[in-house]
């Protein structure tokens, strides 16, 4: 499961020189002295960069910063001299001294190869940032690269419709998508991910199945129909963290209301969502249990509106517990929108 490195110098430079021997290098390529360049990510400073400039006038940083900057991993091949970032279901592979690398398994060139320089690894910023689908601007006054993630996209029924994210989120340096169908089912969330997809996220929030459940739905049509937007959503934003959030429950009055809903059907099918999360190596964010009685189950009821939708004190609560869950290490860009 992908967490946030924060490395500091003294550890990247270890780390450095036990996973690569100083003989495994080529010999250090020239670098120009850096006029006081700096790296932003989403309006803050992005820490153990130690940018450069190249002859050719490319600004090249510190390996380690690349994952501080869109929460990736990063794997090392001593044999082929390969480093590779990992996000989501995507990866970014370059080679020592090579003009070149492997885009999701798709060869590509490059206009700046990764280099050794000061017994570090140093990578092309602008292409990785561009790959990661970041917005990549170069600010002359300053000597700023000011780089800008994707926007985090929220996905769902009229649940998440009237998630006002712009207000609960208004501190955050990150844009917010949200993308909430009034009504929508499992079965017609198939036909908008194309909306999903041309919004190039960094992070999608799912939350459906209220309505399958509420329309009798059975368990195995509303599971076959999330594993197949999971399947879109990963080939499509190979690159973005993919959270899925639990099923809320309703109140107990309306749930004694129709006789297709329960808190049995919710739960097993929060489990199906649990399980699923973790084949996939996904997120799960548990929502309903913050939000509903731990006595009877059901939605509290001044986290409700009609049984059903949510109040603004309960949207305060989702947006909390996200913002919690982000703190101790969930999925977030550029080290945390919060």
């Amino acid at each position: 499961m992908v967490r946030y490195i924060r490395q500091t110098a003294a550890l990247a430079v270890i780390l450095l020189f036990v996973c690569f021997p100083a003989h495994s290098f080529s010999p250090e390529a020239p670098v120009a002295t850096p006029a006081e360049i700096s790296v932003s990510v989403n309006g803050k400073h992005l820490e153990y960069a130690y940018p450069k400039t190249t002859p050719a006038g490319r600004v090249i940083v510190n390996y380690m910063s690349i994952c501080n900057a869109f929460n990736a991993s990063f794997d090392w091949d001593p044999h082929e001299y390969k480093l590779t970032y990992r996000k989501g279901r995507g990866n970014v592979s370059m080679f020592l001294d090579a003009p070149s690398a492997i885009l999701n398994d798709n060869l590509i060139a490059t206009d700046q190869a990764m280099i050794q320089s000061d017994g570090s690894l140093y990578v092309p910023l602008r292409f990785l940032a561009e790959s990661f689908g970041a917005l990549v601007e170069w600010e002359g006054k300053t000597n700023t690269v000011n780089i800008t993630t994707a926007p985090v996209v929220f996905f769902g029924d009229s649940l998440t419709e009237a998630f006002e994210l712009q207000y609960f989120f208004a501190t955050s340096p990150v844009s917010f998508i949200n993308l909430g169908f009034n009504g929508i089912t499992t079965a017609g969330a198939l036909e908008k991910l194309d909306r999903v997809i041309a919004s190039h996220p960094s992070e999608i929030y799912i939350m459906l199945g209220t309505n399958d459940i509420w329309g009798g739905i059975e368990d195995d049509v509303i599971m076959s129909n999330y594993s197949g937007i999971l399947d879109v959503l990963g080939y499509g934003c190979p690159f973005a963290a993919i959270t899925i959030q639990s099923i809320l429950p309703m109140s107990s009055e309306r749930m004694s209301f129709n006789r297709n809903v329960s808190l049995e059907k919710i739960n097993r099918l929060n489990s199906l969502l649990l399980a699923e999360a973790e084949m996939r190596r996904y997120e799960y964010a548990d929502i309903g249990e913050k939000l509903s009685d731990p006595f009877t189950g059901a939605l509290k009821p001044d986290y409700t509106t009609d049984g059903i939708h949510l109040s603004r004190t309960a949207y305060m609560k989702w947006s909390e517990l996200l913002k919690t869950l982000t703190d101790a290490g969930f999925p977030a860009s550029g080290g945390g929108f919060w």
